[in-house]
């Protein structure tokens, strides 16, 4: 290669969007562009000579190391995903490749490694399916994820011989809370319920917002249904009042009714006992 296209070389992977670094054959860097020090919190003369374990985030394991330098040293290009630590100990994930420099015998003598942050796309695909799973006004799981943990919860309730129970809650007037105070006062409204429905129950019971102003709540692990029906007497009625600035309303009351099941029918007759969709 003649000298200008070293220069030529030396610019590109210096002016490349993605971070790049290269290793030595025993991993440590001996190069690395403006890219890399951006991403990585580490100015260039902080990483020369250390190796790439500076980044570690205890997200991978032993054996996912093994196999990239097994697979490196063998001559092959690894590609993976890789949650990184950068210097001020915030995490950032990429898709990083590594690939194999050899000399003209072909020997290994560098790495050089490619990083493309997919860090904001990672964040938005887990919103993306936390939203499909949760109600996105109160985080409370929504009808989907309310169905599902209650096939769970019926399945080892049948297993081990216990009983559930599952109150349904109404709001009463939440109507007209939004007709005469606006949706921002009913959104407020429907927020304090969730609140108070959650610090009401166990952290192993599911607390779940059903629809519009329609909540539940699955007890499990219950030798009988005296638990749940005095939770169900404990919140009827319940006044939720809603309160914007200086005015307060009487808000809505909650109205709670209670369904105990056993462990004589199956699972999937309990749910249809319950007069659930599917």
């Amino acid at each position: 290669m003649d000298p200008n296209q070293q220069d030529l070389l030396a610019n590109a992977l210096s002016s490349i969007a993605d971070a790049v670094f290269i290793t030595d054959r025993d991993g440590r860097i001996v190069w690395a562009n403006e890219a890399f020090s951006r991403l990585s919190g580490y100015a260039a003369h902080e990483t020369l000579g250390r190796s790439p374990a500076m980044l570690k985030s205890g997200r991978q394991d032993a054996e996912f190391y093994r196999e990239l330098w097994q697979t490196i040293l063998a001559g092959s290009v690894w590609r993976g995903e890789v949650v990184e630590r950068r210097k001020d100990e915030s995490l950032y994930a990429v898709d990083e490749t590594i690939t194999p420099l050899c000399d003209a015998a072909g020997n290994i003598t560098h790495f050089i490694a490619t990083l493309h942050d997919i860090t904001s796309r990672k964040k938005e695909g887990g919103r993306d399916h936390f939203l499909a799973y949760h109600d996105s006004l109160t985080g409370l799981p929504n009808r989907a994820l309310f169905l599902r943990l209650l096939e769970q919860a019926l399945a080892h309730c049948a297993r081990g011989g216990r009983r559930l129970a599952v109150l349904f809650v109404d709001l009463d007037h939440f109507k007209s809370v939004n007709d005469t105070s606006g949706h921002r006062l009913g959104d407020l409204l429907l927020v304090t319920v969730a609140e108070r429905l959650r610090a009401s129950v166990r952290k192993s019971d599911v607390v779940a917002r059903l629809s519009g102003d329609e909540f539940t709540v699955i007890e499990t692990d219950l030798v009988d249904s005296r638990p749940a029906r005095a939770l169900a007497h404990r919140d009827r009625p319940r006044r939720f009042p809603a309160r914007a600035g200086p005015r307060a309303h009487s808000g809505a009351g909650a109205r709670p009714s209670v369904h105990v099941e056993g462990s004589r029918r199956s699972s999937g007759s309990q749910r249809r006992h319950l007069d659930l969709p599917g």
